[in-house]
């Protein structure tokens, strides 16, 4: 092989390394998280900035994935398709789609509720969708599709080759969450939490909450 075609290739190789590694979605969320100081609820102090972990509970509102139609507090999907560029019939879709509801952590002690306006988040997803000429898309996922705009089939009329995906929050998994603490009164919520008090999670310095449910993190 050609010396300049093998460097080539190690260094795309490398490119693609160095991004999964570095500078993914699932690297900066789990690098910001684990360079915040983890501690029990019990012993955070009001304003530092921490990292819990709980599980989730149902104590506020919930809702139903748009995909899987499971019972969660957050869901997170995208939805592209395969075709090519050149394809100058086909439509070009790149979803990404959150949505959170009352998202709250119990340590087996204490609860937690995570403020949800700006998250930074990596949640597994479990669930995958595809559609295309021997897969009939799902009703959920043209709903989906309609709901954006989008549709799938192409402007002939061909199915579009589609490739969703689907993470979600639900009761008893368990969350890890970096972000800054205050203690709140629980009768400061909508809902009904068990005690007088409750930890809550802002942003870290004004920035973002960042939440993973991987289990290495």
């Amino acid at each position: 092989m050609d010396n300049s075609l093998l460097f080539i290739m190690v260094f795309g190789v490398c490119c693609v390394a160095s991004y999964f590694l570095f500078f993914s979605r699932e690297a900066l969320v789990h690098r910001v998280i684990r360079k915040t100081p983890q501690k029990k609820i019990s012993e955070v102090k009001e304003g530092e900035n921490v990292r819990i972990k709980g599980k989730v509970v149902y104590l506020g509102r919930t809702m139903l994935a748009p995909l899987s139609k499971r019972k969660c507090v957050y869901y997170h999907v995208t939805v592209k398709d395969s075709s090519s560029r050149k394809e100058v019939f086909k439509n070009h879709i790149n979803l990404d789609e959150e949505y959170t509801e009352d998202v709250v952590v119990f340590d087996g002690e204490y609860y937690a509720v995570i403020n949800t306006n700006n998250v930074a988040s990596n949640i597994t997803k479990d669930e995958n969708f595809y559609s295309g000429f021997w897969n009939i898309t799902s009703p959920e996922l043209k709903a989906f599709l309609k709901k954006h705009g989008e549709r799938e089939t192409d402007y002939v009329g061909w199915s579009l080759d589609l490739y969703a995906r689907e993470g979600i929050l639900e009761e008893g998994e368990t969350l890890t969450v970096a972000g800054k603490a205050t203690w709140r009164k629980t009768s400061d919520f909508d809902f009904k939490i068990p005690g007088l008090k409750v930890l809550y999670i802002n942003p870290l310095n004004e920035d973002r909450v960042y939440l993973s449910d991987d289990p290495y993190v």
